[in-house]
């Protein structure tokens, strides 16, 4: 047996609960079952985790300007620079 991480174990008991049918798990009506946020494989806990963790320009500064002093100087790392 798959070492599976436990949401999708529990997606497959969900899936196994709908007679195997994705649409039936969608729509699942057991909203007090402590599975049901679960049910699409995904955790619910952790919705925006890793979103809109852009790197800032301030943090990687220093990178950019000895880049913009040799080979990769040029337009892109002016308009880089710049945005800030």
């Amino acid at each position: 047996m798959k070492n599976r991480s436990p949401v999708k174990a529990i997606r497959t008991k969900c899936l196994e609960c709908s007679a195997g049918q994705i649409k039936e798990v969608r729509d699942c009506v057991i909203t007090d079952c402590a599975l049901y946020p679960f049910r699409m494989g995904k955790n619910p806990n952790r919705q925006g985790i890793g979103l809109g963790r852009v790197p800032t320009i301030e943090k990687h500064e220093p990178f950019l300007n000895k880049f913009s002093k040799s080979r990769l100087s040029g337009s892109l790392i002016s308009t880089i620079i710049d945005r800030r």
